[in-house]
């Protein structure tokens, strides 16, 4: 996604695209809740009405919770 935010311009390629069964779409950043620095924050949020216009969703998925970690490593082969 390009952008131009006061003359410059600006980029953010997000981590993942899925369309649902039903049709619909969500773009998806991947990213713990505490390595979000600003310009990142800004960066998931400029796109934001490119998105809206075109009908999508957005998530931005952070740390797993604790015990669906543990239940992910325990169910690996190789954890």
């Amino acid at each position: 996604m390009y952008w131009h935010d006061g003359g410059r311009e600006r980029r953010h390629a997000p981590d993942h695209f899925a369309r649902h069964a039903d049709g619909s779409a969500v773009v998806i950043d991947v990213r713990a809740d505490e390595r979000i620095e600003p310009k990142d924050a800004e960066a998931f949020e400029m796109p934001r009405l490119a998105r809206a216009q075109a009908g999508w969703g957005f998530e931005q998925v952070g740390t797993p919770e604790a015990v669906l970690l543990a239940n992910v490593r325990w169910l690996s082969p190789i954890a």
